[in-house]
C-alpha cells in the first residue's frame, strides 16, 4: 500500500506549493485545543461565528467542553486532526495547509445551520456547499446537526476535506490564475445508490494523478489512504479509515479503473453485507 503523494494534487492545481514534512503531534489537551481553535482554526478555516455557531464568547476565550458532544469541540477536533497528522514522507500533501488555502479563496466560510433538506424530498444532509447567487466566487460550507451527531470519530474530519473540494468553483489563485472547477457528483449507477437518481457518486475511482481531478469522494478517498498509512494515527482511527475506504469504493464511484483497489489495498464490500 502506498500513501497518496502531493504530485497528484499538483496535477489539479490544488496543492499550490511545496510543503515540508512536519512531525505529527499527539492529540491536544482540552485547554490546548480551545486555544488553537480560537487563535488559529477559526481564522485559518474562516469559521463564521455570526449565527451563534459557537455558543461561546470568542473575545473572552470562554472555553467549550471537550465531551464529544459540543459542536465546537467536534469541529476543533476535526481540524486538530489535520493539524496533527502532517506529512510523514516527502512528496505528501499537508491537508491542513491545503484546506486553509482553499477556504481562503473567494471569501469561503464554514457556517452552521441546524438542518438542510438536500433534495427537497426530506433527505437530511450533514453538510453542503452553497454559492452566492450574485457572486458565485463566494461560497460557504454549511454544517448541520447531523454532521455533529453521526457518532463516528473520523467522519467530521474527512467530511471537511470532501466539502472543501466542492468549493473549488469560480475560484482564482492569489496570483489571479483560475483554478479548474471541480466536476461535481454524478448520478450513481452502481452500489447502494444505483437506480435512485441521486447525484452523490464520483464518476471514476482512478490512480492518484487522475483522482486529483475528481470530486469530493475522490479527495475523501485520498485523505483516508493518507490517514490509514500515517504512523502517528491511532489504530482504531486507521481501522475506521480502512472500513470507509471500502464503503467509498463499493458505493460511491460509478467506475473503478482496473488495478486501483489492489494498488491502494482496498477491498469491496460483499453484496450480502450491504
Amino acid at each position: 500500500m502506498r500513501a497518496i503523494g502531493r504530485q497528484a494534487l499538483k496535477c489539479a492545481v490544488i496543492a499550490f506549493a511545496a510543503l515540508a514534512a512536519v512531525g505529527a503531534r499527539a492529540e491536544q489537551s482540552c485547554p490546548d485545543l480551545n486555544r488553537a481553535y480560537v487563535e488559529r482554526y477559526v481564522p485559518d478555516f474562516h469559521i463564521d461565528p455570526a449565527p451563534h455557531f459557537f455558543d461561546i464568547d470568542l473575545d473572552t476565550h470562554d472555553n467549550f467542553r471537550c465531551d464529544g458532544r459540543d459542536r465546537n469541540h467536534l469541529l476543533a477536533r476535526a481540524i486538530g486532526d489535520l493539524d496533527s497528522w502532517r506529512p510523514f514522507e516527502d512528496e505528501q500533501t499537508d491537508f491542513y495547509d491545503m484546506l486553509k488555502l482553499i477556504l481562503s479563496l473567494g471569501e469561503n466560510a464554514i457556517r452552521y445551520t441546524s438542518s438542510l433538506d438536500k433534495d427537497g424530498a426530506g433527505t437530511r444532509t450533514e453538510a453542503q456547499v452553497f454559492f452566492d447567487e450574485n457572486d458565485p466566487s463566494r461560497s460557504a460550507v454549511f454544517l448541520t446537526d447531523n454532521f455533529f451527531s453521526n457518532g463516528k470519530r473520523l467522519r467530521p474530519t474527512y467530511s471537511l476535506v470532501h466539502e472543501a473540494r466542492h468549493t473549488i468553483k469560480h475560484k482564482l489563485l492569489p496570483d489571479g490564475r483560475a483554478l479548474p472547477d471541480e466536476p461535481g457528483h454524478v448520478v450513481c449507477t452502481r452500489g447502494l445508490h444505483a437506480g435512485r437518481g441521486r447525484k452523490v457518486c464520483d464518476a471514476v475511482l482512478d490512480f492518484e494523478a487522475q483522482m486529483a481531478f475528481g470530486s469530493g469522494n475522490s479527495y475523501e478517498f485520498m485523505f483516508l489512504v493518507f490517514v490509514r498509512d500515517h504512523p502517528q494515527v491511532p489504530q482504531p482511527i486507521k481501522d475506521e479509515a480502512q472500513q470507509h475506504l471500502s464503503y467509498l469504493a463499493t458505493h460511491m464511484f460509478n467506475e473503478i479503473v482496473p488495478g486501483t483497489l489492489e494498488h491502494y489495498g482496498v477491498e469491496l464490500i460483499p453484496k450480502a453485507d450491504w
